[in-house]
């Protein structure tokens, strides 16, 4: 379960994110532009395959190129939710990636949400995809949009059809119709109402908070608290205009800060930073030279964490897991 939102007023547009996991291990990359990328399936499926336009910042935690969430340095934020019901579309011509590189591949190609709507016809994830996703997308100019897969088909909420910028883990038909007419198909769904009363606060705040024209970072904050789950494992606000990741830790409170401006997109080599850490303010200096090693001790914290590999039914290999640290080389 996850909780994301948008707020654009006068002062600023941020985008929060609740990230509710089993696990709260979580390490940030950078990601260097000018790096030519194929996606990683498996055959017979045709991999896409791109150059990196633009650097960005993710949050990972199934591997470096599999991001939860991030943003590129020209201020273009892509987030994921877990969407119960999803239905990537059947095979065609185009070419395929999996539901997480999605993400890399629209912070990697795409600086507004316009060119993530049109980006999307291009490419297809892949049917044999493991989880059920839906997406909120958004930029330094205050547009948003809701992109869902639902029996096959894509489904793009964006402009008019996006009345409340907030999601949860429910459509977001669903989740309209129970903000706007207290609608929900089966009350005896914990899953279903969880998700739907974390909408509907988060937006009631949102509301308000659009009428004095002022949500500040701390205000964020508060937003994301009040859509808090005992298993919510990171915070995250991104402030859209000026490129900064505010960002906290269920173990570690103490809010983090890293501005994208301070990266160098163009090095040969990315950093990374476990989440976890002490300390507060600007963790820049705390950032490391990325390495494979690194990686697949992330990769393999959550590959082989009990309860992933129940969820999934599936036992990664050790040849899987080193195929998936290297990946891409760098």
């Amino acid at each position: 379960m996850c909780t994301t939102f948008l707020s654009e007023n006068k002062e600023n547009i941020i985008l929060g994110k609740n990230l509710d996991m089993f696990t709260n291990l979580g390490y940030i990359f950078t990601n260097q532009k000018g790096i030519k990328k194929v996606a990683l399936i498996q055959p017979p499926e045709k991999p896409a395959d791109w150059i990196a336009r633009y650097g960005s910042i993710t949050f990972n935690q199934a591997g470096k190129e599999f991001p939860n969430g991030g943003i590129n340095e020209k201020g273009l934020v892509v987030e994921q939710m877990t969407l119960p019901g999803t239905k990537y579309p059947a095979a065609d011509i185009r070419s395929e990636i999996n539901e997480l590189q999605w993400i890399q591949y629209m912070l990697d190609t795409c600086a507004t949400v316009n060119e993530v709507i049109k980006q999307v016809e291009n490419i297809r994830i892949s049917e044999n995809s493991f989880s059920s996703l839906h997406y909120y997308i958004a930029d330094c100019s205050g547009k948003s949009a809701v992109i869902e897969y639902l029996e096959g088909e894509m489904l793009i909420y964006y402009e008019a059809a996006l009345p409340v910028t907030a999601l949860t883990n429910s459509t977001y038909k669903d989740s309209l119709e129970f903000y706007y007419n207290n609608i929900c198909k089966d009350r005896g769904d914990f899953y279903l109402t969880n998700s739907l009363d974390r909408f509907k606060r988060v937006a009631d705040r949102v509301k308000a908070g659009s009428k004095t024209n002022k949500i500040t970072v701390e205000g964020g904050f508060k937003i994301l608290k009040e859509a808090k789950r005992s298993d919510t494992a990171w915070s995250i606000i991104y402030d859209l205009e000026s490129l900064t990741i505010y960002f906290k830790t269920q173990h570690y409170p103490d809010i983090k800060i890293i501005n994208l401006k301070d990266i160098n997109f163009s090095n040969e080599y990315s950093l990374y930073l476990n989440m976890n850490i002490e300390g507060k303010g600007n963790v820049l200096n705390k950032m490391r030279k990325y390495s494979k090693e690194i990686n697949k001790e992330l990769i393999s914290s959550l590959y082989r964490n009990k309860i992933f590999m129940e969820a999934l039914n599936i036992n990664f290999s050790d040849e899987m897991i080193d195929l998936l640290a290297g990946y891409p080389d760098q």
